[in-house]
């Protein structure tokens, strides 16, 4: 893909401000409004799992299926949940968490009587669970609590609601909730408060994320061992024990990120309570700061796009792949979270977004440049250049190419007697038959000067042929006139016929846009072109159709009959010129004209002997053989001359001094 000019990006400047805008908005309104998110979320879970320990202070027990064989189907009467808490009292642990519900009275008064005495008679703080209802705004209208004869001294509760995300899945800390105006701790919370491990443990924020660590690390036994005494109360000494159900027909479970099954529960309080006492806990870089790495990925992809060619466009976007990859590995060791996802979402669709901008944009150049210069280059000649924009190097470029001068004869004269409006019309027929001719053979059209065309061969794509090229347009250009001439000037007979002359030159040229920045033109300057120019101005002089150096005569003279003409010096050079005109093209070219033309170079040889009777002889035997040629006459007149004032011949060197352009 073509690196995009300056000046045509800033033509485009509202399509591409559009482009950044909606990409801009496309990605923040999907961040906003958390679309995909169960995707982003998968992105982001990983850096959730932690290898830390578990802390062994958090001693859990479990209502499992052990227990549930040996002592019936729950609910159990409350009397064995007064003989657990008095056990666990006896061995001193610093805090009891029991996550199991007292919401209403049982059928058994006395049962309900033995733990109301057993939480009024403990001395181990103790929480119980609580639920909350109608929660808006972190704030409930009601809740579910704990009997209040079941309250003593020592007991406190704590919600246990879960804040599971839009997929089900339980990633943040439950945050404090109010009921009625009333702060209302949750479960962990409250459990971590009653802890003298840490003096006032900070509680995470609702948008704080649970770190995951390896739950089987929490040591565990079962109720029913506990009852019966088959484990020793004095492990939970200084211990925070938690009470709860993990078998599966309890259904007391929740979805956790990467976890293969649902988790207990009770293991989700040991999550918190642990986060809580070692104050550590995930939380998202904020907003703000997301849409500003958002707002900058955008801006650098698309200026590396558009104002950078390739070979630099994509290491940079590649670059910026790595960052956003590596960035959230370097935060998260800061417990920032970083979302992947969305970033990784801004940098695809503002590497698509500014792709098609970029192609919709050189497409864009691409036809003006096609049409631009179809005006003046062979459509062959404009598809190569679309197809290889590398081989046109604008801005001055020096090459070996071939420049064609045209002008028409006598062209004031013939305009004096044309109205203006005839005048345009003339010009329009003749130069569109001409400009036909050069486009044929992959020429540029430089310019037109009044009636005078100029075009050039060699670029913008290298032509072996450029000379080849040249003279054959000029020899069809000459051909053109002698067939259709009259009827250029059909409505002017008393004009007669339509002659032009025609210069060309071969050598090296510099070839680009040359111009100002406002108005420039793809041209060709240098000595060469001058010299071409001038040449074509020595046709009126020679009365020739067509002149080239012998530069050009080189590389043509075996596709074309050329004809040695004259020495001449034209202004502005030292060394002179040996000028040739064109006869035939070779494959027409008979014995009969080559013949003749061996009588010309004779004459020619003569002639700049000083042998200028001889020369004569020559020159119209030459004559006799073709009458057309007016180049002859030249020669002729010339010898007459010199015959004439022998004054004139002394010191003659064959080479004509032109004095004037």
């Amino acid at each position: 893909m073509i690196h995009m000019r300056w000046h045509h990006i800033r033509k485009q400047w509202h399509w591409i401000l559009a482009t950044v805008v909606l990409t801009i908005v496309l990605v923040t309104f999907t961040f906003q409004g958390q679309f995909f998110f169960s995707v982003a979320q998968k992105f982001q879970d990983s850096f959730l799992l932690t290898a830390d320990k578990t802390s062994q202070t958090i001693f859990i027990v479990k209502i499992d299926d052990k227990s549930l064989e040996k002592l019936g189907v729950f609910p159990w009467p409350r009397s064995y949940h007064a003989s657990l808490i008095k056990l666990l009292d006896q061995a001193k642990p610093k805090v009891i968490g029991y996550d199991v519900a007292f919401f209403e009275k049982s059928s058994h008064l006395d049962h309900d009587l033995a733990l109301s005495q057993s939480l009024k008679d403990i001395s181990t703080p103790i929480v119980l669970p609580e639920e909350l209802h109608q929660i808006s705004n972190n704030s409930a209208l009601s809740h579910s609590a704990p009997l209040p004869e079941l309250l003593g001294p020592n007991v406190t509760t704590g919600f246990i609601n879960v804040f599971p995300d839009q997929d089900l899945i339980i990633r943040h800390f439950s945050p404090q909730l109010s009921l009625n105006n009333i702060p209302v701790p949750s479960f962990a919370d409250a459990v971590a408060q009653h802890s003298d491990m840490a003096k006032k443990p900070e509680i995470p924020t609702a948008t704080a994320y649970l770190p995951i660590t390896n739950m089987a690390q929490y040591p565990a036994v079962s109720f029913v061992d506990v009852l019966e005494g088959k484990v020793p109360v004095e492990i939970f000494r200084d211990k925070i024990v938690l009470i709860g159900s993990t078998a599966a027909t309890l259904h007391d479970e929740v979805l956790l990120p990467y976890q293969a099954n649902t988790t207990p529960g009770v293991y989700l309080h040991a999550l918190y309570i642990d986060a809580i006492l070692a104050n550590k806990s995930f939380n998202e870089i904020p907003p703000l700061i997301t849409l500003t790495l958002i707002f900058c990925l955008v801006l650098i992809i698309f200026a590396a796009k558009l104002f950078l060619p390739a070979s630099l466009d994509w290491p940079i976007n590649i670059s910026l792949l790595v960052i956003i990859t590596l960035l959230p590995f370097l935060l998260v060791q800061q417990y920032w979270l970083a979302p992947l996802f969305y970033l990784y979402f801004t940098w695809l669709i503002a590497t698509i977004a500014s792709s098609i901008l970029k192609t919709l944009l050189i497409e864009k150049e691409r036809e003006q440049l096609k049409k631009h210069f179809e005006l003046y280059v062979n459509k062959s000649v404009v598809h190569e250049l679309i197809k290889n924009p590398s081989r046109a190097v604008l801005g001055g470029d020096k090459r070996e190419m071939t420049v064609l001068f045209s002008d028409i004869r006598s062209f004031t004269s013939i305009s004096e007697q044309m109205s203006p409006q005839e005048v345009v019309q003339f010009l329009n027929e003749y130069l569109d038959m001409m400009t036909e001719i050069v486009l044929a053979q992959d020429g540029v059209l430089d310019k037109y000067i009044g009636d005078a065309i100029m075009a050039f061969w060699g670029a913008p794509l290298p032509q072996a042929d450029h000379a080849v090229r040249g003279v054959r347009t000029a020899w069809q250009m000459q051909k053109m006139m002698k067939e259709r001439g009259e009827s250029i000037l059909r409505n002017w007979p008393k004009l007669g016929k339509l002659k032009i002359g025609i210069g060309l030159n071969s050598g090296p040229m510099a070839v680009g846009n040359m111009g100002s920045r406002l108005r420039f033109d793809y041209t060709v300057i240098g000595d060469n072109v001058n010299t071409a120019s001038r040449i074509e101005g020595l046709t009126k002089y020679w009365r020739a159709d067509i002149l080239f150096p012998e530069s050009t005569k080189l590389l043509v003279e075996h596709e074309f009959l050329c004809r040695e003409l004259d020495l001449v010096k034209v202004k502005g050079r030292n060394e002179p010129l040996r000028l040739f005109d064109v006869l035939e093209e070779s494959t027409k070219a008979d014995a009969s004209l080559k013949a003749a033309l061996r009588l010309f170079e004779e004459g020619l040889h003569c002639y700049r002997d000083g042998q200028f009777d001889n020369a004569m002889l020559k020159f119209r035997s030459w004559q006799a053989e073709r009458p057309e040629d007016a180049v002859v006459e030249v020669f002729i007149e010339r010898c007459q001359d010199f015959l004439a004032h022998p004054q004139k011949a002394k010191g003659f060197s064959g080479v004509i001094v032109m004095e004037s352009k």
